[in-house]
Formats: structure tokens, C-alpha cells, sequence
């Protein structure tokens, strides 16, 4: 008998309880209700609770530990595919027991039998981990010896990737360390589906297309054919881009600079989107769209506004720049002949508390940037300067000067003499 015939049956039938509260009143019934039939289905699907038990893992450990309690020969395609997602989006927790554990051999192993199978993965599993690898390289380089058969299964299966599969393959080839051979063997059915998929993507898949153009420029230059698709649809998304997809993009105008010069043709537009963004810029983000607007020198149609919103974004989040942040956002300032007193002193006050720790490919390469930035802008910072004296060799600190075209005045009117 239901609610509906009324609450005195109910309380006598099931011995309900009322709850005090807010909002409409609610019942607790002592007698457990039976489970629908979709639930029941749901529970008594073992592959569809593996699913949702792998797809939910919180740690690289905890897919582990799902997967020990199966027989690896009942893994299936989507299993394989959620399990390395996973352990992709878990990779800062891979311990050595991680890397080590019998269960992630198996489970490479599983992998390897199925794309050894005649089809091999779908084409969702075979981009998910094929995304999957690139991001685990150096987590577990042993996986990268799949790659061969990997690649001939995104091959077979590239007609019937969706949009998203096909810029993950893209982004994973970026990151990947495949040779030019490799890329050769690849892109051409992936870029393919790439542009009968383009109105498909969203403005993340555009922005990390672009970036991968620009990263492959060297080793498989046919991929820059493909962008004038992308800038078309960068231009139409382009107030719909986050922070991350604006830097990335930027920083492909200047890396393309020579190779693709009409891809900044959509720079306006994404100035436009920037403003709004700028707030939420990490720092590897500010440091590389100073960079790009200094290599490419567009700082009056970026603005002062613009770049002083950069400047101050820089300057809260500083102690988060890496040696070389700190250097590519100086430099670019430099070349923009931008002189934002506070961000730079912020930088200088970081280079010199942190300097001790840095490692010497960062004290040759970045501090000498950074104190070029200083002289070429004529902001002289003693304690910087004092840091310099003290972490590089007169002779290296000449080279670099020599290498930056720096003059005697210029050293002189900034201190560093």
C-alpha cells in the first residue's frame, strides 16, 4: 500500500517516524523499501560496478587496489581505459610501490593482449590511453615500449574518433617522445579527422591543438597545415577560452612566429577574452604571455592596461615562478620596455632568496636573463646585482652580456659594472 492512501497508514503499516525541520515534512520507515529494478540490474552488473569502482578512484594506489581484487583476463576494453585515465590523473601520487606493483604489469599486460587482438581498442580506449601514456612518461617509461602498437590502433581506428579523442591523440603527440618517423606514420588519418571534426571541438581541444602544432613544428611540420582550421575556430570561440587556453595560444604565435607569422592575425580577438582572465593566470601562464607579447613585440596593441593587469598578477602570485618564469617574464618586460617598479622588484627580491637553491643550468640560463632585464630597463637593484656578483663567474656574466648586446653605458647606468 502507497503514501498516497493516506499518513495514518502509513505510520501504523510501517511505524514512521516524523522529521522535524524545514521544508516539507519527511518520513523514516523501519521497513527497508526494496531496490528499484534499474538499481538491482546496476548491482548485479559486476563489469558496470568495476566501471564506476575504477572511474571514481581517488589515488594511483586505490586503482591498484580495485584492480587486485580481479582476474585481469575480465578486464575489458572500457575497464583498460578507465584504469590508465586514472593513474594519468593520479600520477603525483605514483610512489615507487606504485611503479613497481605486480598488478600494474598485469594490467599493461592485459593492454598488450587486447591491442594485439584483431580490432584492437575502440577508438575512445585507444585515445584515453594513448592520452594516458603521454601524461605517465615519466612516471613509468617502461609503458612507452606499447607505443608501436598503440599507434597502429589510433590509425585503424581514427574514423571514428569523436573530436575529443582526436586533440587528445594530438596533445599526446606533443608530449609524447615519438620520432619523426612515428609522427609521419600517425598524423596523417588523425589531422584527417581532426578537420572533419573541427566545428566539434571545444575551446580547450582548439587551444591544446595549436599548442601541439607549435611543440611538433620541428619533427612533423605537415601539422601546421592544419591551422588555418584552427585559427577559424579559435576566432569564433575565442571569448570562450579559460586562462590556460589564452597562454597557450599566445605562446604558439610567438613559437610560430616565422613558421605560421599569420597565426597572429587572431591576437586581437584573444585580447579581448584576456582582460577577464588575467585574475586567474597561473604562473607559468603570466610568465609566458609577458614572453610572447615581448617577442613579438605587440605591447601597444596589447596596452598598458593590459600589461600592467599581467604585471600585478605577476607580482601576487611570485613565489610561485620557477626560475625560469622568473626570467621569460623579466625578459619579456625588457623587450616591451615596460617598467612595472613593483613586479620587478618583486622578481629581483625572489631571484635572490631563492638563488641558493636553484641548479646550476638555472643560474647560467636565467640569472643573467634577469639582470639583463634590469640593465636594459635601467632599474638597478643592488641586492640582485650582489647576488649575481656572487653566483656567476665574471667571464660568464661577460658572455652573457656580450651575447644580449649590452653596451658599457648600459652596464654602467644600471650598476653592474
Amino acid at each position: 500500500m502507497g503514501w498516497r492512501t493516506g499518513l495514518a497508514q502509513q505510520q501504523r503499516w510501517y511505524f514512521g517516524q516524523w522529521l522535524v525541520g524545514r521544508g516539507s515534512p519527511h518520513l523514516y520507515f523501519s521497513k527497508r523499501q526494496p531496490l528499484s529494478r534499474s538499481v538491482q540490474r546496476f548491482a548485479e552488473d559486476p563489469k558496470k560496478k568495476l566501471t564506476r569502482e575504477l572511474s571514481s578512484a581517488t589515488s594511483a594506489q586505490a586503482v591498484l587496489s580495485v584492480l587486485e581484487q580481479e582476474e585481469m583476463s575480465n578486464l575489458n576494453e572500457v575497464h583498460i581505459g578507465a584504469a590508465f585515465t586514472r593513474l594519468a590523473r593520479n600520477k603525483r601520487d605514483f610512489t615507487s610501490a606504485v611503479r613497481e606493483s605486480p598488478v600494474l604489469r598485469k594490467l599493461t599486460a592485459r593492454l598488450q593482449q587486447m591491442m594485439d587482438a584483431e580490432g584492437g581498442l575502440p577508438a575512445r580506449q585507444c585515445a584515453n590511453v594513448f592520452w594516458s601514456m603521454a601524461s605517465l612518461q615519466s612516471e613509468t617509461p617502461e609503458l612507452q615500449e606499447l607505443l608501436p602498437r598503440l599507434i597502429e590502433n589510433a590509425k585503424f581506428t581514427a574514423p571514428d574518433m569523436a573530436a575529443q579523442e582526436v586533440s587528445n591523440i594530438v596533445w599526446a603527440c606533443a608530449r609524447s617522445n615519438l620520432g619523426s618517423s612515428q609522427l609521419k606514420n600517425l598524423l596523417p588519418p588523425i589531422l584527417e579527422r581532426l578537420v572533419d571534426r573541427a566545428d566539434e571541438l571545444i575551446p580547450q581541444a582548439i587551444s591544446n591543438c595549436i599548442w601541439s602544432s607549435a611543440k611538433l613544428k620541428a619533427d612533423a611540420p605537415e601539422i601546421l597545415e592544419v591551422m588555418p582550421v584552427l585559427m577559424e575556430m579559435a576566432s569564433e570561440k575565442a571569448l570562450d577560452f579559460g586562462a590556460q587556453d589564452l597562454s597557450n595560444i599566445i605562446w604558439s604565435m610567438a613559437t610560430l612566429r616565422e613558421e605560421m607569422p599569420e597565426l597572429q592575425e587572431i591576437l586581437p580577438a584573444l585580447l579581448m577574452a584576456l582582460p577577464k582572465r588575467v585574475g586567474t593566470l597561473e604562473a607559468q601562464a603570466v610568465a609566458n604571455v609577458v614572453w610572447s607579447f615581448g617577442v613579438l613585440k605587440v605591447g601597444d596593441l596589447a596596452g598598458d592596461d593590459v600589461l600592467g593587469s599581467l604585471a600585478k598578477q605577476g607580482t601576487s602570485i611570485i613565489k610561485k615562478f620557477s626560475p625560469q618564469q622568473l626570467g621569460n617574464a623579466a625578459f619579456g618586460l625588457a623587450l616591451l620596455g615596460f617598467k612595472d617598479a613593483q613586479f620587478m622588484s618583486a622578481t629581483a627580491a625572489q631571484a635572490v632568496a631563492s638563488a641558493p637553491n636553484w641548479s646550476k643550468k638555472d643560474m647560467s640560463m636565467n640569472l643573467p636573463v634577469i639582470t639583463w632585464a634590469f640593465a636594459i630597463m635601467k632599474m638597478p637593484d643592488s641586492a640582485l646585482l650582489a647576488s649575481t656578483a656572487k653566483h656567476l663567474t665574471p667571464d660568464r656574466l661577460a658572455k652573457e652580456l656580450k651575447r644580449r648586446k649590452l653596451s658599457p653605458q648600459d652596464i654602467e647606468r644600471s650598476q653592474m659594472g
